[in-house]
């Protein structure tokens, strides 16, 4: 047990001490952008606050080095996003002198990359503060990468056995352990995706900032509008090419990185990784064919809009979807967007939510069991994801794992019943936009930071635990998790 706690301890220091390095780089642009010693102050404090306590959770562990053996890899995931929402919220606290539950709900928001705000007065706030929470996603971002390639991937190598592996083709230092080259490969690919819409913008006419912004914005599946009246408001660039750009990137953030690992390293064999693509690219279509056979107007603009609000919530940036004009969106419409955005984009990609690879693999598995039932006794039949036949054991784990986001929806929509006098319809978008990391509400900014304490609470919890995927908090409260080998881990 102790030997787990140091572990543990030492993971999340290491975390946090470079949360606190990135927070280096918002003090440097807050003392060349800002003129008020309460900005360049706030995000003093936040640092020292949290190298601080980084240093603690590192000495407890100073003599461990880090392990993300389960269950200590979700367990790490916990207590890093939760910590870091609290330290993330401190800026908006000191400087913006927000309600500290406001600014947890952003925090959580940026760090989740769900895209959830209370905030629509922009020019209340110093400048500096609003690129602090644009930046939080690109944090967000990160974390799901990484947490993708030391716990997910580990847990469901199934899928892609092998192919992450292509990353050791990279001539880099051999004493560095494969599985950072992995990090430093998926990284990258996340830094490129943004300069490049960042330069296509730039060239339309957006100032660098502007165009950073949405960028990430757009690129974490974070989606966070900046300033303006529009979310497609850049200066000098039209908002039809805003759109377009943005449909294209959108697409590309929900796209599993293990597919951007194959093709840089040339490799275009059918494997996982194509046949992901597959069913992500299905799914998009699907759901904006189903979209426009729904509408009775068609929205004046065709068949393009369905399409980008299919990829948006699927990839899970969310423009256009936040506080949605209920003239345009049927209850029809807002069930498929919803259910969209519960179920989002490939695993390995950034959007949230169950996975639309899981989702294919319970169907799949419900097609096996009454073949089963109606088929000879010795005929084999199996789930095959491509060209993998995968054994019951991981399929159980896959089907449990959907079955707890449904149950945790439930609860999730039956809390803010409770802590909200919203309607049902209201709540169900709201919560389940929450779990999936998506953000689609049809409440503006100005009704969610009217909402309850508690129901942001809520909202809160619904956010972090549908990043993490549930498991880590079933992992703290389960008592077996401090009882492997007889009490030792």
């Amino acid at each position: 047990m102790k030997t787990m706690i140091e572990k543990w301890s030492r993971n999340t220091g290491v975390a946090l001490l470079l949360f606190g390095l990135f927070m280096c780089f918002m003090l440097l642009y807050a003392i060349v952008t800002e003129a008020q010693s309460t900005v360049t102050n706030g995000f003093l404090g936040t640092i020292g606050w949290t190298l601080g306590i980084g240093l603690v959770f590192l000495s407890v562990g100073k003599k461990q080095h880090m392990s993300a053996v389960n269950p200590l890899g979700y367990l790490t995931a916990l207590s890093v996003i939760s910590v870091m929402t609290v330290l993330g919220a401190i800026p908006f606290v000191q400087i913006g002198a927000m309600p500290w539950i406001d600014a947890l709900l952003e925090s959580a928001s940026g760090l989740t990359t769900t895209g959830l705000s209370t905030w629509y007065n922009f020019e209340l706030y110093p400048n500096a503060l609003e690129f602090w929470r644009n930046q939080l996603q690109i944090i967000g971002a990160i974390f799901v990468l990484v947490y993708f390639i030391r716990v997910i991937y580990i847990n469901e190598d199934r899928f892609w056995k092998g192919e992450i592996g292509l990353w050791n083709k990279l001539r880099l230092p051999k004493h560095l352990p494969n599985v950072y080259k992995v990090i430093l490969g998926f990284a990258a690919i996340l830094i490129g995706l943004i300069g490049i819409q960042t330069g296509v913008l730039i060239l339309s006419g957006a100032s660098l900032l502007q165009a950073f912004m949405h960028s990430v914005s757009t690129i974490s599946g974070g989606g966070f509008y900046s300033s303006g009246t529009h979310w497609a408001s850049l200066n000098g660039v039209s908002e039809n090419w805003v759109m377009y750009t943005t449909l294209v990137f959108m697409g590309l953030s929900g796209v599993s990185y293990i597919v951007y690992t194959k093709y840089l390293m040339r490799d275009f064999s059918r494997s996982s990784g194509t046949t992901s693509l597959g069913y992500y690219l299905k799914w998009i279509l699907a759901g904006a064919v189903l979209l426009f056979v729904l509408d009775p107007l068609k929205m004046g603009t065709g068949f393009f809009k369905h399409l980008f609000h299919a990829v948006s919530v699927v990839s899970g940036s969310g423009f256009g979807l936040r506080d949605m004009n209920l003239e345009y969106f049927t209850p029809a419409m807002l069930m498929v967007l919803t259910l969209m955005g519960l179920v989002g984009g490939a695993i390995g990609g950034l959007s949230g939510g169950i996975k639309i690879d899981r989702l294919v693999l319970v169907v799949k598995n419900i097609g096996v069991e009454i073949k089963k039932i109606v088929s000879p006794k010795q005929m084999v039949l199996v789930v095959r994801y491509g060209r993998r036949a995968l054994n019951d054991a991981f399929i159980n784990r896959i089907m449990t794992l959907v079955m707890l986001w449904i149950i945790t929806g439930l609860i999730g929509i039956s809390l803010l019943v409770v802590t909200t006098s919203l309607d049902i319809g209201q709540i169900g978008v709201l919560a389940i936009g929450a779990l999936g990391n998506s953000g689609i509400t049809t409440l503006s900014p100005l009704e969610i930071q009217e909402i309850s304490g508690g129901g942001k609470i809520v909202l809160l919890g619904l956010m972090i635990l549908g990043r993490i995927e549930i498991v880590p908090l079933l992992l703290l409260l389960s008592g077996q998790t401090y009882k492997i080998n007889g009490g030792r881990l």
